[in-house]
């Protein structure tokens, strides 16, 4: 009886390996060969599943959100309080890295460097939409925390594009000089910065 492959979670294992290999080798040195090796699937084979590079690079990044985001979603979840809320969101970056290694999260600095160069062409790769998803939710909130009295009257929109550009700028050093700073302290005391700047 021949073996029922389940094509949703084979899928799943060549993004991962493509993610390994991406964060390791970088995304324009790795091959689709490469890739079908690290999965342990033939080099045919890996077509029935994706047409070429560039849509396995495109299906790697939103697997890469997927991933990272649902891991934020049960953080917050998890509270009912608006401020609770805020303060899980910020506290998920820095368990993430109890799960998600240096090389996984410097995979992202080479996607953002794709997401610019094809930000002009005609692609499915939208950094604009990670950073618009990341900007609303934490403008949901913020507003919250307003509504409830947590926090002062601040510009939402503004404030929510702070804090993204804080963590990428902390998260960006580390990845690149990773001796150069203690992430965890540094996302710890971004926190505390960041909720101090907001208290009533």
């Amino acid at each position: 009886m021949p073996k029922i492959v389940n094509k949703d979670e084979k899928r799943s294992e060549i993004l991962k390996a493509a993610l390994g290999l991406f964060a390791s080798l970088g995304l324009s040195s790795t091959r689709m060969s490469d890739i079908a090796l690290s999965a342990g699937i033939g080099k045919g084979t890996i077509y029935e599943y994706f047409s070429s590079k560039k849509e396995i690079i495109n299906a790697s990044f939103y697997y890469f959100l997927e991933v990272i985001n649902s891991k934020i979603a049960r953080k917050i979840y998890l509270t009912r309080d608006p401020l609770e809320k805020l303060i899980s969101y910020l506290d998920a970056w820095n368990e993430l890295l109890d799960e998600t290694s240096l090389s996984f999260f410097s995979v992202f600095v080479e996607y953002w460097a794709e997401g610019l160069r094809e930000q002009s062409m005609d692609s499915d790769f939208d950094l604009n939409e990670m950073y618009r998803d990341y900007r609303t939710l934490l403008q949901h909130l913020l507003d919250d925390c307003i509504v409830a009295g947590k926090i002062r009257h601040v510009n939402t929109h503004l404030t929510a594009s702070i804090i993204i550009g804080s963590l990428d700028g902390v998260m960006m050093q580390w990845i690149l000089d990773p001796k150069m700073i203690d992430i965890r302290s540094a996302l710890q005391t971004l926190k505390e910065i960041i909720l101090k700047g907001i208290s009533k």
